[in-house]
């Protein structure tokens, strides 16, 4: 039985008509919008969070990339794509601005990370989303989130990255945490 969605504030005008379950189809919406059936054939294949709570102190640094941290992810596809859902606790304030990007693998850099500068020296996340297509590499891969000048001027984020209680007393360790979801 295919299902209609209606939309009742405008007369019950069907806004769209979904084919029956194990149906082939497009869905044709009332605004012209085609919904194909093989957007509705992703899968998920895996989701998974990995964790890095290593302390380190960050270093300042120019046009060349500097490693912020780096976390584990085991490929499961060859034609897979990833999305990467990251957050990078640091502490100490240092630079307003600077540049961030991932790389997995050996793939190029990707996405972009942010960071909300207070000029306090309190905690802040560094945090984004990025997705990586067409890298079909698998097995057990580094995800590095890096840092940079663009304009080659010194730049940091902070000046720890996963702090804990020696930089104040009232935390505990934290940790950075990236989500990977890896579909089809």
């Amino acid at each position: 039985m295919a299902l209609t969605i209606v939309q009742p504030e405008v007369g019950g005008t069907g806004v769209g008509t979904f084919p029956s379950p194990g149906t082939a189809g497009n869905v044709l919406t009332s605004n012209g919008t085609v919904w194909t059936s093989a957007a509705a054939t992703q899968k998920v294949i895996n989701v998974q969070t990995v964790t890095n709570s290593t302390r380190a102190s960050l270093a300042q640094t120019g046009s060349t990339p500097v490693t912020l941290t780096t976390f584990t992810y085991n490929k499961q596809s060859a034609s897979s794509s990833l999305i990467f859902i990251v957050m990078i606790p640091m502490d100490g304030s240092y630079s307003g601005t600077c540049a961030s990007d991932l790389t997995y693998g050996s793939s190029s850099a990707f996405g972009s990370l942010y960071f909300s500068f207070t000029g306090e020296n309190f905690v802040n996340v560094m945090q984004g989303q990025a997705t990586l297509t067409g890298y079909t590499t698998t097995g057990s891969q580094t995800l590095t989130a890096r840092y940079y000048g663009a304009d080659n001027t010194a730049s940091a984020p902070a000046t720890i990255v996963n702090p804990n209680g020696s930089d104040d007393s009232r935390m505990i360790q934290t940790a950075s945490t990236v989500t990977v979801i890896e579909y089809s």
